[in-house]
């Protein structure tokens, strides 16, 4: 069997990506391009270009963009740079394709670092860069990097260290003089099922109950400790728990009245992220269940009573996508990461 071969469209040289762009669309006249923002796609896996290139014809069906896939290889033998271009079309009415640019490169060994001169160099001028890192940080993450990023979006269920990772996100935060706006996809995970859970509790007879939570108990899938962790650390900030203490099972923390707040995690093989969130209190017990394969969350008070809410994706693609359609300033996230960074201290 032959082995298998994958070209992310037409090899060009990189003076002459731009030339060759505009003869792609010359050449097409059924398609128009469009492009509401600059999303590249940092990835030092070996398979970056192949796998990326997938993603991105799921993501431009409802964000047109220029996009700049980067398979980055620090660790190899220095090569001359390549690159390629190809596009993304969706029909529109039946009628006339509308397309995103996607420009890739390969870089390595010492290409690598100059990845602003010769990638960033072909943005589309005037729109937005968006940038997803993927994997763990390495050196390439540094000021001169990031400093013309304006959305940066990293998913912590990668970092074998989360620590060292979010440690180095806080100085990307810091130091940006755009004020990079953060985006990770942990925290994305469980988006709704929050929501859905801050629902039982917006009901008038039941708001009380946060001053009486006695327990909380997350079950999350193996993978995905990083987001349990993010879903307890807004618990914490959000109801102004203290001195947070490591257990065998999870933590225990101190609420405002002094009362002991017992947090337990437990990890099951499963493809929900979070599987189930229970909260017990002096009127009983609230809950937000998901079964993996139901495009629903049930969110249970103590009464019994059970209502709906729509259960967050789990496909990478349909993340990010949502991601890119909130146009906000992720401001709970980052009122979050203070009491994150101390829960991973205590677990390391």
């Amino acid at each position: 069997m032959a082995a298998h071969s994958f070209t992310p469209g037409k090899e060009v040289a990189i003076s002459e990506i731009e030339k060759e762009l505009r003869a792609l669309w010359e050449s097409n006249t059924d398609s128009t391009r469009a492009s509401l923002m600059n999303l590249a796609i940092y990835s030092e896996a070996g398979d970056a270009l192949e796998r990326n290139t997938a993603l991105l014809a799921e993501v431009t069906r409802e964000h047109a963009c220029r996009a700049l896939l980067i398979a980055s290889g620090i660790q190899r033998e220095a090569t001359p740079p390549r690159a390629w271009i190809t596009a993304h079309c969706n029909l529109t009415g039946h009628k006339k394709s509308v397309c995103s640019e996607q420009i890739s490169f390969e870089l390595n060994g010492k290409a690598v670092g100059r990845i602003r001169n010769t990638v960033f160099a072909h943005l589309d001028s005037d729109l937005p860069l968006v940038l997803w890192w993927q994997g763990a940080f390495s050196r390439i993450f540094e000021p001169r990097f990031y400093s013309i990023i304006d959305r940066l979006i990293v998913d912590s269920t990668d970092w074998t260290d989360p620590a060292a990772g979010f440690l180095k996100l806080n100085e990307a935060i810091e130091n940006s003089p755009l004020g990079l706006i953060v985006h990770d996809l942990s925290w994305s995970r469980t988006h709704l099922l929050r929501a859905s859970l801050a629902a039982l509790f917006e009901d008038a007879q039941f708001t009380a109950e946060l001053e009486k939570i006695q327990t909380v108990k997350i079950i999350h899938s193996q993978s995905q400790r990083v987001t349990a962790q993010l879903l307890v650390a807004w618990l914490a900030t959000a109801l102004h728990w203290q001195t947070p203490e490591i257990t065998d099972s999870g933590y225990t923390f101190k609420a405002k009245s002094g009362n002991s707040i017992r947090v337990e995690l437990t990890a099951e093989r499963g493809k929900s992220p979070v599987s189930a969130i229970r909260i017990t209190t002096g009127g009983g017990e609230f809950s937000v269940i998901h079964d993996h394969d139901s495009r629903f969350v049930k969110a249970i008070s103590p009464s019994g009573n059970a209502q709906l809410f729509p259960a967050d994706p789990t496909d990478l693609a349909a993340l990010v996508s949502g991601q890119l359609a909130r146009h906000g300033n992720n401001r709970l996230l980052l009122e979050t990461l203070p009491c994150l960074k101390k829960l991973l201290q205590l677990a390391s």
